[in-house]
């Protein structure tokens, strides 16, 4: 069956901001709804080279398939509205999220799956939390409206959402004597979680970070021999070297990209970063938490990290095993563990790191089927493959001795 063109949609929120959306239609069949990560948009899960756009494979696969694009995010003809004020994560998960999941409610008459990709993940379980801002724009969490969001969902997947922005392993000659190199990460560690980029934040005049003009600075400034001579060639070469190694390392496990997919990701994918929800991120590194933006000291903040209890829907939580921003280690403890749900599990992506769990070399064959798969189960047209998560128990087929703390499955 030829793939239709994909439609454009809109999603009005609460607060009167059109979000744009893209939708694969296959009328009658299960819809699942793709959420993108911080400065990006919805290109990142529909992505325009051949066999790596998730969104494609599920459409192919069974599924209507629609992609959201947050407040401020978004190219023509799927551009979101920038809504009253600057964004903020607060806002995706308790406005945007429940609008996505209404349009999709609304035009398919059948309860969405839901698939979140880092920062999206986020937006889904503030949202499952049954927060909602009151009167102060605060956040609260309404437990009958957490228990009715979870309801309305077939079932979720978080693909390299951090629970919280903490690493187990601290950056030190130990660490690296160890081999644990990507189970800290020393450029949000040390570089960005400190309290002088939040001053940095505060003082630039700026709405937005523009995250994509950026990353292409720092693509060609890599490519150059050096600034103006100041050093020989060879060291400028090294430094950029470096600078690009430690970027790569953090969005994804340069093993699992290309040319192409690297290019691919630069031109479509990358959006301006509004300056709050960058400042929200950095507080989290800082705090080694998620919680609410922080306004003041009047009142402590809602902590996201720990209500995840409130989440109670079907859960398949993914993990890049190299992975620098959310790592294994960090989603297992403080994450699958403290869902709620009854039916959770578990994946360990091998040599995967953060972006490429979306898009990698090896996602079309080794990931967006195990997936698929997890999907299909919940809308019974398999048998279940995956045992329930156990808080302890024997390791899974392929993971080390050093894994063996509650069953995981993991992809060849």
């Amino acid at each position: 069956m030829q793939r239709p063109d994909p439609h454009n949609e809109r999603a009005p929120t609460a607060d009167g901001v059109l979000l744009g959306m893209r939708r694969y239609p296959r009328p009658g069949a299960p819809p699942v709804l793709l959420l993108h990560g911080l400065a990006q948009n919805l290109a990142g899960l529909d992505l325009p080279v051949a066999g790596h756009s998730f969104a494609r494979h599920l459409h192919d696969g069974g599924y209507d398939v629609w992609l959201g694009n947050f407040r401020g995010h978004g190219r023509p003809p799927h551009k979101s509205g920038l809504g009253p004020r600057p964004a903020r994560v607060d806002d995706y998960g308790v406005l945007d999220a429940a609008a996505f999941v209404q349009r999709v409610s609304r035009a398919t008459g059948r309860r969405p799956f839901v698939i979140g990709h880092s920062m999206g993940g986020i937006a889904m379980y503030i949202h499952l939390q049954g927060c909602r801002f009151d009167a102060e724009h605060r956040v609260v969490a309404d437990a009958e409206l957490a228990v009715a969001r979870n309801a309305a969902l077939a079932g979720l997947v978080m693909m390299g959402t951090p629970p919280k922005l903490r690493w187990e392993t601290r950056f030190g000659l130990r660490a690296l004597l160890r081999r644990q190199y990507f189970e800290y990460n020393e450029l949000l560690q040390h570089v960005v979680g400190r309290s002088a980029v939040l001053h940095l934040l505060d003082r630039l005049p700026l709405h937005a970070l523009p995250t994509r003009g950026v990353a292409e600075w720092v693509d060609e400034a890599a490519r150059l021999p050096g600034p103006g001579g100041a050093l020989p060639e060879f060291a400028n070469r090294l430094v950029g070297h470096l600078v690009s190694e430690a970027l790569a390392h953090t969005l994804w496990n340069p093993r699992n990209m290309n040319t192409a997919l690297v290019e691919a990701e630069t031109r479509h994918t990358l959006d301006d970063a509004a300056l709050p929800v960058l400042r929200q991120f950095v507080d989290w590194i800082r705090h080694e938490t998620a919680r609410e933006h922080v306004v003041d000291d009047a009142r402590p903040p809602h902590v996201y990290a720990d209500h995840l209890h409130h989440v109670t829907v079907p859960t398949l939580w993914v993990a890049g095993e190299f992975d620098r921003v959310a790592p294994p280690a960090t989603i297992r403890s403080h994450g699958v563990a403290r869902l709620g749900s009854t039916d959770k599990a578990m994946l360990v992506a091998r040599d995967f790191g953060h972006n490429d769990l979306r898009m990698g070399l090896r996602a079309p064959e080794a990931l967006f089927p195990v997936v698929t798969r997890w999907l299909d189960e919940r809308r019974g047209r398999a048998a279940s493959w995956m045992e329930p998560w156990r808080a302890a128990g024997p390791s899974a087929p392929g993971l080390g001795e050093d894994r063996a703390v509650a069953h995981e499955e993991t992809t060849a």
